[in-house]
């Protein structure tokens, strides 16, 4: 007979359900505390609300891929190797031995400890220049400018520990303690949903809810760093080990500086739309826009959490030069990842106007064409979001420049559309940047470096088959 405690403990180590959890708690802020955000706050204070995840995002732009590298070379050691391949010819060569390589694990702490100090300096600065710029039109539109620039500092603060638990997480999850890692999160996110809708219901507004993610991002920050610090301990990574290393930092630094340029890209094909929009004068509009945003993007994140738990093991295979395993793992996630988008995408399109008026809401989703249009951009860059991280498990990052070229075709396209054509000239725009080329061009690299046909791939994936070959 199974008890209950060994079914708790079956799904508390389970990295599937403890990633789905998480991401559960995490965007029920979105799910759960939206409607509270729509009854309680003015369309300009809703749409300061709502344009907090594009400040957020800026922020996380200091990082400049750090994190992702670091889960990588975390893995790599953790799985024998000797030294961080510097590209995708060095895979199959890398030395390795048979157990894990803590003294080098020990040295990635060390480093990216001095790395991401720098990280959350420039975060700050990056902020108060071209964030304040961002963000200067709906701050003059609320009511009580004073609180609007208060909570904007708070803001700053809050994303300067939010990269450190960034660090401390990736190390977590290169580790393959991934369940653990969501653990915390889904911990935290439960202290964060409660906290915003009691800010939110007490009238405390949008500085009550940033105050609360402060509090709920330190403590996740402890227990993150904890976490990390007993699994060194357990396995005799002590202080002497955790030595600054400059010949490590060269390594990380290639593949760092060029997913650092992807993400100022993918940051101006994923926010360009909502920093366009968020210039009108119409606040209704905006916060109409920016809350369409965030119930696909919402459903785009969720869907790709498969991506995430399997991230680790890809990488380790990829080390190893074990594509069949690395093969298994991109049919599995594609496949869960492509049921939970169409189930939920189905769901948004018919059920959201009707909860929406059900609780009253001031503010409504954009009309179902350009819904069903966001909804449509969104599955192709899920699936080509998926093949982009495989294909980055082998350190080679190859989209730096289609990344920027997008990017500022989708701020261009959309600053001029959007004066014709309003919200949809903006949406469109974004769609017919993206359809042209990286919609597409991960998935070939991907299947190329799995040598896996993209007619066997499909037949697979559809299918369902098991053979990929």
């Amino acid at each position: 007979m199974i008890s209950t405690d060994n079914i708790i403990r079956k799904i508390s180590r389970n990295a599937l359900l403890m990633t789905c959890f998480e991401m559960v708690v995490r965007y029920g802020i979105t799910i759960i505390v939206l409607p509270v955000a729509l009854k309680k706050l003015e369309n300009a204070e809703l749409a300061y609300y709502l344009f907090i995840s594009t400040l957020m995002a800026l922020s996380f732009l200091a990082d400049s891929g750090f994190s992702q590298t670091i889960v990588r070379c975390t893995a790599y050691f953790k799985a024998g190797a000797m030294e961080i391949p510097e590209r995708v010819t060095e895979l199959s060569l890398a030395e390795t031995q048979n157990m894990p390589n803590w003294q080098a694990i020990g040295r990635l702490i060390a480093t990216s400890n001095r790395i991401y100090i720098i990280i959350g300096l420039a975060a700050t600065v990056l902020l108060s220049t071209f964030g304040v710029g961002a963000a200067l039109n709906i701050v003059s539109q609320q009511k009580n400018q004073l609180y609007a620039w208060i909570t904007y500092s708070l803001l700053i603060i809050l994303s300067f520990i939010i990269l450190q638990v960034s660090r401390w997480s990736s190390i977590l999850q290169g580790l393959n303690e991934v369940a653990r890692a969501k653990r915390i999160e889904l911990v935290v996110g439960v202290i964060k949903l409660s906290g915003t809708a009691s800010a939110l219901l007490a009238g405390f507004g949008v500085l009550g809810v940033v105050s609360v993610m402060i509090a709920a991002s330190v403590l996740n920050l402890i227990l993150t760093r904890m976490a990390v610090r007993q699994i060194s301990l357990e396995n005799g990574v002590h202080k002497e080990y955790e030595i600054y290393d400059a010949e490590m930092l060269k390594r990380l630094w290639p593949a760092t500086w060029r997913m650092g340029v992807i993400c100022w890209g993918a940051y101006l094909i994923y926010y360009g739309s909502s920093l366009v929009i968020s210039q009108i004068p119409d606040a209704k509009q905006i916060a109409s826009y920016l809350l369409t945003f965030q119930v696909v993007t919402l459903l785009y994140r969720f869907s790709t959490s498969p991506s995430l738990v399997y991230q680790p093991q890809i990488a380790a295979a990829m080390s190893r030069g074990d594509l069949t395993v690395v093969n298994n793992l991109t049919l599995k996630i594609v496949r869960y990842s492509f049921a939970m988008y169409l189930i939920g995408g189905v769901l948004i399109y018919i059920f959201s106007a009707d909860m929406l008026n059900l609780i009253k809401a001031k503010s409504q989703l954009l009309n179902g064409d350009i819904l069903l249009i966001m909804l449509v951009m969104y599955l192709l860059e899920m699936h080509h979001a998926i093949h982009a991280g495989i294909y980055m498990s082998s350190n080679h990052i190859p989209f730096m420049m289609p990344a920027i070229y997008s990017g500022v075709a989708i701020i261009v396209a959309g600053y001029f559309s959007v004066q014709y054509w309003g919200v949809y000239g903006a949406v469109l725009s974004q769609l017919f940047v993206q359809a042209a080329f990286n919609n597409w061009y991960p998935i070939y690299l991907s299947l190329k470096i799995q040598k896996l046909s993209f007619a066997n791939y499909s037949k697979s994936i559809f299918l369902w088959s098991r053979d990929v070959r």
